[in-house]
């Protein structure tokens, strides 16, 4: 699990960490936040038309305000583990699970290939 917090050597080269934060929901118990769901890191180049969202948690599916229709997924398998990628337009989404985080990764102009590599970087 170690290259999901070395995850700043494999992302390409021409984006930069622009920001990182946690995702927390409601505690129904105590009516606060202080649920964690997710940490996300968003990466982006200096013209900010190229970024990669990757969020991750040990506890459940990372939230996100929007999905991506079913129909659209191909299944794929990187390094023995099968996940599903969607695609619209300049726009890739892949979910799967690995080492007990699942994994919410958004890439904007980024290629295939680029996200691949990505990939094959977090499934060892």
């Amino acid at each position: 699990m170690d290259s999901i917090f070395n995850i700043d050597t494999i992302i390409p080269s021409n984006l930069t960490k622009s920001s990182y934060y946690a995702i927390y929901t409601r505690n129904a118990q105590s009516d606060d936040y202080t649920n964690l769901n997710c940490y996300v890191f968003y990466y982006s180049n200096k013209a900010g038309d190229k970024n990669i969202r990757v969020a991750f948690s040990n506890n459940g599916t990372p939230i996100r305000d929007y999905h991506f229709d079913e129909s659209g997924a191909k299944n794929s398998n990187i390094n023995n583990l099968d996940l599903l990628i969607y695609q619209y337009q300049k726009t890739y989404f892949a979910k799967f699970n690995y080492n007990n985080y699942s994994f919410d990764i958004e890439t904007n102009n980024i290629s295939l290939d680029e996200l691949t590599l990505l990939l094959k970087g977090i499934i060892k």
